[in-house]
């Protein structure tokens, strides 16, 4: 990075400036090197779905209406939006309409989550194991591996060490939130970096740098382990940096949510996925803070909880999804605002979608596009609602009937 600017909510100076040293190229980098982003695709005015085009159609001038094949601007967004989620655009005279249903089709039914504690930060990286960073990994994909790397050869190491990135749950640990795990990378400690489909994965600029295996969960089970273990046989210890001290987060089940929140006046939830257009986690943070002082309590869930290990005060995480929420009537009632500021997947916006079609308030600071279609614009606002990231916190609040 040319500059030593604030990426994240975390203490990480000094990661950057490593990174910077020796010639790692993060994510950051990769953005700053590319703006301008597109803004025909930030409108959700571009369409690449054949090879007749790539079409867009200008938002400032008005003899540009039709793509190719004659879609205007109503279709192109409800497309965009469509793709985001992983659906096909099909034919309808309601595109907002389809757009619900597909969100609703996306949030599965509620997951049975269990009480517990785990560990959350890069500290959960064994000097003596083979690490291996899982995000966007299906549990049931994951427990598999466990399972068969029990008799796996280890290459020397005391075992496996399978790791989540941008989740929590009781029974396995945290190393970090989505656009921090290239500072987890940074460790040295990595060995292998394992991607489910639709993962964010940041992680692999700083993998490029290191011995890090990049593999995807669909491979051989057999094969998967030995390429992780070949991996960390390749481990440089003069790359080996601090991790710290993991922060120990109590993680709660559904049931003792709706105890909770039967005991609350507001609950405010908080969910979503890391940007790095913003702040990483400042959002999260700094609202989680504000409402929590006004005497609401805050439920996070996947990557928000991740955020948030280490606030005190009336924060109570859950490894369940924020849209499983929906069906507990006991935590819905008292649900002032479900805040996700940052949404980078197609499945945490069908969550935030989900939701705000339940009836609950959804505020986000990530502009999603439609904004090139002002009627589709206007529909989709009326779930999910758009603010200012310097807004966000006092419109939470606003949400909550709080003063700032």
């Amino acid at each position: 990075m040319a500059t030593i600017r604030r990426k994240t909510a975390i203490p990480a100076l000094d990661d950057f400036k490593y990174a910077r040293k020796n010639g790692i190229d993060l994510s950051w980098d990769n953005y700053e090197q590319m703006l301008p982003q597109d803004g025909f695709a930030r409108l959700g005015l571009a369409c690449s779905d054949c090879l007749m085009g790539p079409c867009r159609i200008n938002p400032f001038d008005r003899g540009s209406e039709k793509t190719v094949c004659g879609l205007g601007r109503k279709e192109l967004a409800y497309r965009s939006m469509m793709r985001l989620m992983g659906a096909a655009a099909r034919e309808t005279a309601d595109p907002m309409a389809a757009i619900l249903e597909t969100a609703a089709a996306k949030c599965p039914e509620t997951v049975k989550v269990s009480d517990g504690c785990t560990s959350v930060g890069a500290g959960v990286l064994k000097t003596d194991m083979i690490n291996v960073l899982c995000e966007g990994v299906p549990f049931a994909r994951l427990a598999e591996l466990e399972k068969a790397a029990e008799s796996a050869d280890a290459a020397g190491a005391k075992g496996f060490n399978f790791v989540l990135v941008g989740a929590c749950c009781s029974k396995r640990n945290t190393a970090c939130g989505l656009a921090n795990v290239e500072l987890a990378m940074l460790t040295g400690l990595a060995d292998a970096y394992l991607l489910g489909a639709g993962a964010v994965g940041l992680g692999r600029n700083a993998a490029a740098a290191y011995h890090t295996a990049v593999l995807c969960p669909g491979m051989e089970t057999g094969a998967l382990l030995k390429k992780a273990a070949e991996a960390f046989a390749k481990r440089d210890a003069a790359k080996i940096r601090p991790a710290g001290e993991p922060v120990q987060l109590k993680m709660h089940s559904l049931e003792s949510l709706a105890e909770i929140a039967g005991s609350c006046d507001k609950v405010a939830l908080f969910a979503g996925d890391a940007n790095i257009k913003r702040t990483v986690g400042a959002a999260v943070i700094d609202t989680i803070k504000a409402l929590t002082a006004k005497g609401v309590a805050c439920f996070t869930f996947g990557n928000a909880a991740v955020e948030a290990a280490g606030l005190d005060g009336a924060v109570y995480a859950s490894g369940a999804a924020v849209s499983d929420v929906a069906a507990c009537e006991a935590i819905m009632k008292k649900v002032c605002a479900v805040c996700m500021p940052e949404l980078a997947l197609g499945g945490t916006v069908a969550q935030a979608l989900y939701m705000g079609g339940k009836g609950a308030p959804v505020l986000t600071c990530t502009e999603l596009p439609v904004e090139g279609c002002p009627e589709l614009a206007d529909a989709l606002h009326e779930s999910v609602e758009y603010c200012a990231p310097g807004d966000f916190t006092a419109r939470a609040l606003e949400c909550a009937g709080e003063g700032v």
